[in-house]
C-alpha cells in the first residue's frame, strides 16, 4: 500500500520551526508587559515611594475643604486600584461614600502633589474601613503656586 503525500502534516523540522516561533511571540508579549509595568513603575513613582515611606497624604471630602490624613496602602496596577488606610480624624457626619470624588494632596521639599480619585467602595480590614479609590491617571509633583513667580525687570 502507498502512502499518499500529506501537505497538512508536520515535518519534525516544521514543528521545531513553531516552537521557535511560539518561543518568539511569548518572549514579545512579555517584552511588552514587562515594558508596561515598567511605564506604570515610572507613572506611580510618586505614589509608590509615600506606600514605601509611610507618609501621610491629606484627603479633601468636598469642596468644602475638610481635610483628613490617611497612608497608601496598596497600588493594584491590573485592576486600576487606590487602596488608602482608614480616614483621620474620624468623621461622624459626611462620611464619603461610593461614588463621591475624594481630593488627595500631598506636599515634599516646596512642591505638591494634587489629584483627584472616585471613591469605588469601602472594605473592613483589620478592624478598621480601607477606601479603594479608581488609580488617577497621572501623578507627580508641581509648584504650590498657581502661577510661577515674576523676576522684575533690571533698572528702566
Amino acid at each position: 500500500m502507498k502512502k499518499l503525500f500529506n501537505p497538512f502534516r508536520l515535518s519534525p523540522r516544521s514543528s521545531q520551526t513553531q516552537e521557535s516561533t511560539d518561543l518568539a511571540v511569548t518572549s514579545s508579549v512579555e517584552a511588552s508587559s514587562l515594558a508596561s509595568l515598567s511605564a506604570q513603575l515610572d507613572r506611580y513613582a510618586p505614589l509608590l515611594e509615600l506606600q514605601r515611606k509611610k507618609q501621610l497624604i491629606e484627603i479633601l471630602t468636598d469642596e468644602r475643604g475638610r481635610s483628613l490624613q490617611s497612608m497608601v496602602l496598596d497600588i493594584d496596577f491590573q485592576k486600576g486600584l487606590l487602596i488608602i488606610d482608614d480616614l483621620f480624624p474620624r468623621l461622624e457626619h459626611h462620611q464619603p461614600y461610593p461614588g463621591d470624588t475624594l481630593f488627595i494632596r500631598h506636599h515634599l521639599s516646596g512642591q505638591q502633589m494634587n489629584f483627584s480619585c472616585k471613591l469605588v467602595g469601602i472594605e473592613a480590614h483589620e478592624g478598621g474601613p480601607v477606601y479603594i479609590l479608581e488609580l488617577p491617571q497621572q501623578v507627580s509633583y508641581g509648584q504650590r503656586r498657581l502661577w510661577p513667580r515674576l523676576t522684575p525687570p533690571a533698572a528702566m
